[in-house]
């Protein structure tokens, strides 16, 4: 299973399965990961996690981690028209962010 062919990750994926000669036959595409999560968990086929959304797929009795996919990685992007942020609650959302899926590194200012 996979995202849509629209969705950005989803050339990624594609690539990466070309670059190592993986030949998939694709049972379902997605729009979204919950879609993608509920096919999995009925045992409809494998699919990829994104990290952020790795312990939710842990629950799941069916599914099992066969590994990481190495190379491929999707870039998350917060919008904002102050220069600095002012709200200590967002400050703290992207704190937080930071350190989940900057993996220590600063998050670049647009």
């Amino acid at each position: 299973m996979l995202p849509a062919q629209h969705l950005p990750i989803r050339s990624v994926l594609d690539r990466w399965l070309v670059e190592r000669g993986i030949r998939a036959r694709v049972a379902a595409t997605a729009d979204d990961t919950s879609m993608v999560r509920v096919l999995g968990a009925r045992g409809v086929g494998v699919f990829p996690v994104r990290d952020a959304l790795r312990a939710e797929v842990d629950d799941l009795r069916q599914a099992v981690p066969i590994g990481p996919i190495d190379g491929v990685v999707e870039s998350y992007y917060a919008i904002s028209v102050e220069r600095k942020v002012k709200d200590e609650a967002v400050a703290l959302v992207l704190a937080s962010a930071r350190a989940q899926f900057g993996k220590g590194r600063p998050l670049s200012p647009r």
